[in-house]
């Protein structure tokens, strides 16, 4: 625990880490995941105030939500207990998810990354929302009605064409985005996901 902690303090300069109920294998699989995120996003990780086990969508119902961030400011990630201390959980949760296509196709499979990915899309929606409204701006005119009018209303239907799970607006259509990028076979993109993921590269 204290390694860990150290590795904490120097990937995430200002974080506050909340370990309760977790112990070090599950930590361990989360560190793996949160540790190539950091690399490629250095500036996401140094804005990250928490990494925590404590959230108020579990405090009063434990099963649901797996895992959250702060897509606003990009402050916090935080990992349920309930789900990242038994990973068949996670397998189970996803599993259903993907045979209703709430979840994107492999995601069980994915387990861990696929959730913790998502949640580090949101941070990363906020981070480029701040330092680079530019690149952001043409990120979610992907799912947008209209992509060349910056007040166009979301499309629903087309970020249903990353999960229905994106369809829920723009900071979900993101972060499903960005999660899937990270362990989807490429030849299961649809069009969208290859000209977000070029944008993302900050390829013109």
């Amino acid at each position: 625990m204290a390694q860990f902690k150290a590795w904490v303090g120097q990937r995430f300069p200002r974080a506050t880490l909340v370990t309760e109920e977790l112990d070090m294998k599950a930590w361990n699989r989360i560190a793996a995941i949160l540790d190539g995120l950091a690399t490629d996003w250095p500036g996401v990780a140094v804005e990250l105030g928490w990494i925590t086990t404590k959230h108020p969508l579990w405090e009063m119902k434990v099963q649901g939500a797996i895992a959250a961030a702060d897509s606003v400011f990009g402050e916090k990630i935080a990992f349920n207990p309930f789900y990242f201390d038994q990973p068949r959980r996670i397998t189970q949760a996803l599993s259903l998810g993907e045979k209703g296509g709430l979840h994107p196709a492999g995601a069980r499979r994915a387990r861990e990354s696929h959730i913790i990915s998502h949640e580090w899309g949101h941070l990363v929606h906020a981070w480029l929302r701040r330092y680079d409204r530019e690149r952001w701006s043409t990120l979610i005119a992907l799912c947008a009605v209209d992509p060349a009018d910056r007040r166009s209303p979301f499309d629903r239907d087309k970020a249903a064409a990353i999960c229905q799970y994106a369809r829920r607006g723009i900071p979900d259509a993101f972060a499903e985005a960005f999660s899937v990028i990270q362990w989807q076979k490429q030849d299961l993109w649809p069009e969208l996901m290859k000209r977000f993921d070029q944008i993302l590269r900050g390829e013109p």
